[in-house]
């Protein structure tokens, strides 16, 4: 272990001043100690430096170059049972050092000012600086830190690199998430552009709270193509003539150039910015060539950068939050105009959490981007309850458009919850909890259960709106599937009577097209299901409706349970995200529930309708100008004492072949050891019940003529055997 120097090579640091793999760890007190066997006096042939003489004000590194990788500032060591040390360190362990893992301490620049008889730098005692007098090389195997305020000035070599690290460097540390106590880095190179630092690839350094300070010219600062340096809340004053930034990882730092007009910052796909104030340089920039490369920042104030950034050919920017006045693709610097894009985006950050506090985990975090009518972000909370990501307030495009996206909304949706939705401004970025509130209206309280129950349930838009509309006079019979023609040449194909009989009523049509229904129409049958109906308009009637959920003869709480359902999932379907993209930032559901029913709300103008669905009341529809319609109440009709897998049908007597319910196999338990189905009306109908089962008499247990009542009724239902029936 050493620290080697020569007139022709300058100072090498070859390794760290000490590194071994732990022993037992059965004298560690508390969760900050770690138990040594050598000293470092023992293990660098003492070479010591006078400052820092043990491990105290050391960095001390566990399980070095690993996933489990922990870095802590010695604060004190006492001695341990035979030759170990116990070592203090500033703050807990995330997980305290084991038997078996490796320990690196180390070097401090002070070692080398008194390892050897020049050392190759020297303590000023005016200034109190460590001056170098020859190159400074980290070598692959070294490791060194200059801490707590300690200033270190580079030689003036010309255009050779004053300081190499080839190894690990650190300067300062984190405490309680804060850097701290890092060192200042000084450079009197007398020549602008001169190189200063490089860090080689396969390099990596940890700089917290540091200052890289050319105090007479705009200096060369380099970390190289695989390299990994990490600054933390650091300074870079001048160092920006050339500074290149090539997998470096920034966060919270500073850089000030001197001249601002030919100052570059060059960063590539494999930087990370997040917090950086930039100024007095000329732009950001990427390596000066055309191979496709895509570069994410996030958090830069651009403070008087002209130029903002200098677009290549093939680079895409992802810029984050950025603190900028650009507007327009004018605004910054084009050096080529082909495949090369600027995306102005905003984050989103949110912990979702129901009102104890508890962390939600799966929630959808969705934003929502007016003018394309799209969720443009989808996110899913992790098991802490947090979402990140970003959407685009403007694109810049190859030196031509720009395009800026408004409107914007998010939305935040789980399972069992209701949503929350709240306009968001396209400039900010969203950065709040969320607390969803529990969904008492859900009765079917498993997610994939209320998805199969309404399985089949269809969220339609047509290309014009659906209609509603009152009729009398009518004649022949109303069927579902019938296209009918207005005089006026309106059309529309009948998807549910809503109300009444074929004599008069309320009907829903779909697949209208643009002619609107007018005063006076009368009205035919020209397709669709075979029979005659016609019948005459009811003036003023009509009611438009963007939306028509279909559900399918279910009750109105499974098409509740099921959009629900549907706008929950982690992966969105088509239809979920539909139903995202109707609601904006006006409507967390389709269809609510209140004290007094169901009912439906508009949003963006477009209103909601329910058909084909019953079994509960219905508070009103909300139709695309705001109005509203309710249906005539809903009973339910219940047959009990049925033999299991009977066949049951209701069909208007007036004909004897209209269909208006129908199950193949009743396979509900009655309770009595039979079993039963219903059938949710408006009361009023004179129906047949025709029920079958192979086993049994038809004729006997059906129904015919029976005049529904406007309220719940059952009816007991009795079959008997066939006995001259056989089946193999």
């Amino acid at each position: 272990m050493a620290i080697t120097y020569s007139a022709g090579t300058g100072t090498l640091v070859t390794t760290f001043a000490m590194n071994e793999t732990l022993g037992a760890q059965t004298q560690q007190t508390g969760n900050s100690t770690v138990v040594v066997s050598d000293t470092l006096a023992v293990l660098n042939n003492g070479q010591i430096g006078t400052k820092y003489t043990t491990y105290v004000n050391r960095l001390v590194v566990i399980n070095l170059g690993t996933a489990s990788e922990q870095r802590r500032m010695c604060t004190g060591q006492t001695a341990g049972t035979g030759t170990t040390v116990i070592l203090t360190v500033h703050e807990d362990w995330t997980v305290n050092p084991a038997q078996n893992d490796t320990i690196h301490v180390c070097y401090d620049v002070d070692d080398i000012e008194t390892g050897s008889a020049s050392g190759g730098i020297g303590l000023s005692a005016k200034t109190g600086l460590y001056e170098l007098s020859n190159l400074l090389t980290v070598q692959t195997d070294g490791g060194l830190q200059n801490s707590f305020g300690q200033a270190l000035e580079l030689k003036d070599r010309g255009t050779s690199t004053a300081f190499i690290i080839q190894g690990r460097f650190y300067s300062g540390y984190e405490a309680n998430g804060q850097p701290v106590n890092g060192g200042i880095f000084t450079s009197y190179n007398n020549g602008a552009g001169e190189p200063s630092w490089q860090f080689q690839s396969g390099s990596e350094a940890y700089l917290y709270d540091s200052v890289f300070w050319s105090q007479l010219l705009s200096q060369d600062f380099e970390c190289a193509a695989g390299s990994t340096a990490r600054f933390y809340g650091s300074k870079f004053l001048s160092n920006t003539q050339e500074g290149r930034f090539y997998g470096s990882k920034i966060y919270n730092c500073g850089f000030s150039g001197r001249s601002g007009a030919s100052e570059i910052i060059r960063i590539d796909t494999n930087t990370t910015i997040d917090g950086l104030i930039l100024s007095k340089v000329n732009y950001l920039d990427t390596v000066a060539d055309t191979t496709s490369e895509s570069i994410t920042i996030k958090g830069v104030v651009f403070s008087g950068i002209t130029g903002l950034i200098n677009m290549r050919d093939n680079k895409t920017w992802h810029v984050i939050d950025p603190v900028w006045s650009a507007t327009t693709y004018t605004d910054f610097t084009w050096t080529g105009s082909t495949s090369n894009y600027i995306y102005d985006e905003r984050s989103v950050t949110t912990t979702t959490k129901s009102p104890d506090g508890t962390l939600l985990q799966n929630a959808l975090v969705n934003v929502y981007e007016g003018s394309t009518n799209n969720l443009v972000t989808k996110l899913v909370t992790d098991a802490n309850g947090y979402a990140g990501g970003v959407f685009v307030y403007k694109l810049h495009a190859t030196n031509s458009s720009t395009t800026t996206y408004n409107n914007h909304a998010i939305r935040v949706d789980k399972w069992l919850y209701q949503p929350f939705i709240t306009s968001q401004s396209s400039v900010e970025n969203f950065d709040s909890d969320v607390t969803l509130i529990a969904d008492s209206n859900i009765v079917q309280t498993t997610q994939a259960t209320a998805l199969s129950d309404g399985s089949g349930i269809t969220w339609n838009e047509d290309t014009n709106p659906s209609e509603i509309f009152e009729f009398t006079s009518g004649s022949g019979t109303a069927a579902v599937g019938m296209i009918i023609t207005f005089t006026s040449g309106a059309i529309g194909t009948i998807t549910q009577i809503l109300d009444g009989d074929s004599t008069a009523g309320t009907i829903h049509l779909n697949t209208r097209n643009s002619t609107a229904i007018t005063n006076g129409d009368t009205f035919s049958r020209t397709g669709g299901t075979a029979g005659t109906f016609s019948g005459t308009y009811t003036n003023s009637t009509a009611q438009k409706f963007s939306i028509y959920v279909d559900g399918i003869s279910n009750s109105y709480q499974i098409v509740y349970d099921y959009l629900a359902a549907l706008t929950s999932e982690t992966t969105l379907t088509a239809t979920g995200e539909l139903i995202h993209e109707w609601g904006q930032d006006e409507q967390g559901r389709a269809l609510y529930l209140g004290n007094d029913g169901f009912y439906t709300e508009r949003s963006n103008g477009k209103g909601v309708i329910v058909v084909n669905s019953g079994g509960a009341m219905v508070e009103y529809f909300t139709d695309d100008a705001g109005g509203t319609w309710t249906p005539p109440v809903s009973y339910t009709h219940t047959l009990i004492g049925l033999e299991q897998n009977s066949e049951v049908t209701y069909v208007l007597t007036s004909d004897g072949t209209t269909v208006v319910f129908h199950v193949e196999d009743v396979s509900v338990s009655d309770g009595a050891g039979k079993y039963k189905t219903t059938y949710t009306h408006f009361g009023g109908e004179s129906v047949d019940i025709l029920i079958h089962h192979l086993d049994y008499q038809p004729d006997i247990s059906c129904v015919y003529g029976i005049t529904l009542p406007s309220s719940d009724a059952t009816i007991k239902i009795t079959q008997f055997a066939d006995l001259n029936t056989t089946w193999a």
